[in-house]
């Protein structure tokens, strides 16, 4: 078994969850994108972003799918502009911004396949941040002169520019919080919580797959469920279902995220 990230067999995109537009947030990031550009239409509405009732949907709620869809649409990126999002909700310039996306773990150790400049303004496209310029002398750039200017453009003109997510994009970070993801992992399957959790146990060091491998089938105790066609679970399942739901971290080997880590803390308080 290679040391790096679990090889997606087909046997592990089996028994993986199948997308399908009407999945809620946490459902979403779960399923297999194979890097399309996938819609979340309805998401926010479905998981609670607002009162449940019928009705025409609002233009909030459709910022809010948009969010969603860009940061789901590839699951290389999915984590690092979830950070971005939380990142932002206090106000940075924009240079910062981009050393906080160099800094990540998934910039740092998966070669990220675009820079911290694009990932900003994809978010910015989706509406989960906005842009404030200022000039020379301190004033913010606003008014009829800039009012046709795309954020790139407003960009150009500033002395210095400023990120800061938007209600939009702050509402979608909520849904996606890694506490959530993996409260809904839990709940899917009950009777793996003792699994997910002693994987968590042992991902507070950096372990090699084959280590980790090892760990769990020399564990009865685990949750060794037999799926389709008599095939038994394996551990890089259950390594990609936890980084799925932000709570493992690849760093050369793979451990427990920040989020993950605090969610540990928790069941041991």
């Amino acid at each position: 078994m290679a040391q790096g990230r679990p090889v997606r067999s087909a046997l592990l995109k089996r028994t993986l969850p199948a997308f399908a537009v009407s999945k809620d947030p946490i459902d979403y990031l779960a399923g297999d994108q194979h890097g399309e550009a996938i819609s979340c239409e309805g998401a926010s509405r479905r998981f609670g972003s607002s009162d449940q009732r019928m009705g025409p949907r609002s233009p909030f709620e459709d910022k809010i799918d948009s969010v969603l869809t860009t940061v789901g649409a590839q699951s290389s990126l999915r984590e690092v502009l979830y950070k971005i999002l939380v990142f932002c909700e206090i106000e940075h310039e924009f240079s910062e911004v981009e050393d906080f996306i160099l800094n990540t773990p998934e910039a740092r150790f998966s070669h990220l396949s675009q820079n911290p400049y694009t990932l900003i303004h994809m978010l910015a496209d989706a509406q989960g941040l906005f842009f404030r310029g200022i000039d020379g002398a301190g004033s913010d750039l606003v008014g009829e002169d800039y009012a046709e200017c795309t954020s790139k453009e407003l960009q150009v003109e500033s002395d210095v520019f400023f990120v800061k997510t938007s209600e939009a994009g702050i509402e979608a970070a909520s849904l996606i919080d890694p506490r959530r993801r993996f409260e809904a992992l839990m709940a899917h399957h009950p009777h793996r919580a003792r699994t997910y959790r002693a994987f968590m146990r042992y991902l507070q060091q950096p372990r090699a797959l084959s280590e980790i491998t090892a760990f769990y089938e020399n564990d009865s105790d685990l949750a060794h469920d037999v799926v389709r066609i008599h095939h038994v679970l394996s551990a890089d399942f259950y390594i990609d279902k936890l980084e799925k739901a932000g709570v493992a971290v690849w760093i050369g080997a793979w451990r427990l995220s920040e989020a993950g880590e605090e969610i540990l803390a928790g069941f041991d308080a």
